[in-house]
């Protein structure tokens, strides 16, 4: 009789701790999912702290203007095309963080066949880049783009216009010290200068 009454209460306590664990663990399941919908509520806003208090704005993905694409493209297009025998090679890696890798080889593997350090170092010679016209189409990703620029190249006590047209596309990618503007070209190639010719 008292083996049964133990029993009983055993089974008794045995519940109770099952009941218990069982409503501990749903508890914590009900806070987790609404601590997570809060944290991902919480996520769609930027908190700007001011003197009048915090505040809550929108965050929205960020998309760059056109005006942050030509620019981008003007500052690669002066850097990788207008240098000395000075600047040379400080402009060119300066270009490279605003290109992808291979097309920045495929530019510097021409300037290497065309002996382009060595002219300049031979004749003291430098180019200057004037910019024409720089369009990006930015309706649909990878951005489509052209430039058109001459480079003005000093060559003793001449000046000559050599043009330089490019057509190319445009991506999104991390901000860096070697890329400030979030963006870079991609598929760049060399076109003929036709200034009047449409971004397809």
């Amino acid at each position: 009789m008292i083996v049964n009454h133990f029993e009983k209460k055993f089974n008794a306590l045995s519940i109770i701790a099952i009941a218990a664990t069982v409503g501990f663990i749903g508890i914590n399941l009900v806070w987790l999912y609404y601590y997570n919908l809060v944290r991902e509520e919480s996520m769609q806003y930027v908190y700007v702290t001011t003197d009048l208090g915090t505040i809550g704005a929108q965050r929205t993905a960020y998309l760059p203007t056109i005006y942050e694409a030509e620019n981008m493209v003007e500052d690669f297009m002066d850097k990788m095309f207008s240098h000395n025998a000075e600047n040379y090679r400080s402009r060119i890696e300066k270009a490279r963080g605003l290109i992808n890798l291979q097309d920045w080889l495929a530019i510097y593997k021409r300037f290497k066949d065309e002996q382009v350090i060595e002219g300049y170092n031979r004749y003291n010679s430098g180019t200057n880049l004037a910019i024409d016209s720089v369009k990006v189409n930015i309706g649909t990703e990878p951005y489509q783009g052209v430039a058109y620029t001459r480079q003005i190249i000093k060559y003793q006590d001449q000046l000559i216009e050599n043009p330089v047209a490019a057509k190319f596309e445009i991506i999104r990618v991390q901000r860096s010290p070697a890329n400030k503007y979030g963006l870079q070209i991609i598929n760049f190639s060399f076109i003929d200068y036709n200034i009047n010719k449409k971004i397809e």
